[in-house]
């Protein structure tokens, strides 16, 4: 009765709970680093610096200005890409991690199995 229920909880509603929580670190990753934001704010500029045009035909200023937005736009670009990829391999790294928990979590009571016979064995070997 008693081994019953533990199988009927381990491969039950603890392999379940188990799933929720793999799934809720991954969502926890995905909005930590708001990936979906920098994706849709990639080409921003880095932290809304740059400069405003300035009224007139001026080239030098209409250039420089030109010059500094689309820099700030290729730092911000960066930056972004940077914390995009650290989001993906932290992902990555929760996937592989939860892969390798739940293989161990569905062989641990076969080990403990396995383990218990091998050391009655040794007690009456």
């Amino acid at each position: 009765m008693i081994l019953a229920s533990y199988v009927t909880w381990h491969y039950g509603r603890a392999l379940r709970s188990g799933v929720l929580l793999f799934n809720n670190f991954l969502i926890f990753l995905f909005h930590f680093f708001s990936v979906s934001l920098l994706l849709k704010t990639y080409f921003s500029r880095f932290g809304r610096l740059g400069e405003r045009y300035k009224r007139g035909l001026d080239l030098e200023s209409f250039l420089s200005t030109f010059l500094i937005n689309m820099l700030m736009r290729f730092v911000g670009a960066i930056v972004r890409t940077i914390f995009i990829l650290l989001g993906l391999v932290s992902m990555a790294i929760v996937t592989i991690l939860g892969v390798v928990f739940f293989l161990i979590w569905l062989l641990f009571p076969l080990v403990i199995f396995i383990s218990f016979i091998f050391g009655v064995t040794l007690v009456f070997a």
